[in-house]
């Protein structure tokens, strides 16, 4: 089957679409459904909510659906397929005005408001009646409607709105930087290793790991600060490491050295110095600051196993990690890193407290319940994995 390639901007993570957020976006003005562009620049506009001054993420989503087939879509400016009319005055039982068959958007509409009785005056009536276009449209087999992003340029690039979310593929998902210049919000170019944020190589790498997960709060063992209730599971926490002879001083300093093959930078690192010469000892703004530049190329690749392997050493060596796992494992506690104070949404990491639950990717949580629950964590790391320690040996 031929697919035609398409994106969707939003400020949301998620693995598949669904119609439960239809018209609290960008409205149901061109019809209810998933909406699409064959214009990455628009779909990276609409990543930015247009009732927010800001979004704490922006997500650009690459997908595809089956390509168009004639009389399976309309197309707002033009008029109706015959064969979508015959179909649609067979299931409704009545025949459509003639007028209304010069635009897909009126023929839209006279669906709606033929099937909800209301003149489609309101929000919620607007809503209620594209809804019913849809599904109507979408039983006898019209799964899409088209208009031209630019009225102006009808035969240039489209914008689609997908009636059944299921026929949308999700290909990619990036998380992006934007700006607003002069009232359009543009992508901002991120060149070099730092092109992908780690919600993109999961969803590339690590697919078992990929989507967003809730639990109840009241069975949770949920860490944030390394001092509170739980803190060990943190990476933070004060829990020495060895590996190949040279100390860490927990398991974040690790697994932050492990992103750099650059001597200068490992020795900046070393010795808490940033990327503009200040001094820097949280480890991981420390990192940061180089990784643009500097991080090794293939770190996307092995992320998840890198923070694997931090963790089972962790595990192997430090007997109180060891045993507040068991111990959650006794009180039938899932483990969630508690991201609720962070002024952004959770990222890959974590999960955030939303009502009675805690909602979010928590990857970090589920690896530790997965060491918790079989004492061992399978990783496969490059054969260049562990060279960062020769070279931190080698520093003065």
């Amino acid at each position: 089957m031929s697919m035609r390639k398409l994106y969707h901007g939003s400020p949301a993570l998620f693995d598949h679409f669904e119609m439960n957020g239809a018209g609290g976006g960008t409205g149901i003005k061109f019809d209810y459904g998933v909406y699409l562009t064959e214009v990455e620049e628009s779909a990276v506009h609409y990543s930015q909510p247009r009732k927010m001054d800001f979004a704490p993420k922006h997500y650009l989503y690459t997908v595809e659906i089956p390509e168009l087939v004639e009389g399976e879509y309309l197309v707002s400016a033009l008029p109706v397929n015959e064969e979508i009319v015959a179909k649609v005055e067979k299931k409704m039982g009545t025949k459509v005005p003639e007028k209304m068959k010069e635009k897909g958007l009126e023929f839209r509409k006279w669906i709606g408001k033929t099937l909800t009785g209301t003149k489609m005056k309101t929000d919620e009536e607007k809503l209620a009646a594209e809804m019913k276009a849809a599904e109507l449209l979408e039983s006898v087999g019209v799964h899409y409607n088209v208009w031209p992003q630019a009225q102006t340029v009808p035969d240039g690039p489209k914008n689609i709105a997908v009636f059944n979310p299921e026929r949308v593929k999700i290909v990619k998902v990036e998380e992006i930087e934007i700006e607003d210049r002069r009232g359009k919000w543009v992508r901002v170019s991120r060149n070099g290793a730092n092109a992908y944020s780690v919600v993109a190589f999961i969803y590339k790498n690590y697919r078992e790991y990929w989507g967003i997960q809730s639990y109840p709060a009241h069975k949770c063992a949920n860490f944030c600060s390394t001092d509170e209730k739980w803190g060990i599971f943190g990476n933070f926490a004060a829990a020495p490491l060895v590996v190949d002879g040279y100390s860490f001083k927990h398991s974040e300093e690790l697994f932050q050295m492990m992103k750099f093959k650059d001597e200068n930078v490992l020795s900046n690192l070393k010795n808490g110095i940033s990327r503009t010469g200040k001094s820097c000892h949280n480890i991981k703004k420390c990192a940061k600051s180089y990784e643009k530049d500097h991080r090794r190329e293939d770190w996307g690749e092995m992320i998840v196993d890198a923070i694997k392997f931090c963790l089972q050493t962790k595990y192997e060596q430090c007997p109180k990690f060891r045993q507040e796992l068991m111990w959650t494992q006794k009180l039938g506690l899932y483990i969630v890193e508690d991201q609720t104070s962070f002024s952004k949404q959770a990222d890959a990491w974590g999960a955030k407290l939303k009502g009675n639950e805690f909602v979010g990717p928590n990857v970090l949580g589920r690896l530790l319940m997965e060491l918790r629950d079989n004492g061992k964590l399978e990783y496969k790391l490059p054969d260049d994995a562990f060279d960062f320690i020769k070279t931190l040996k080698s520093i003065s």
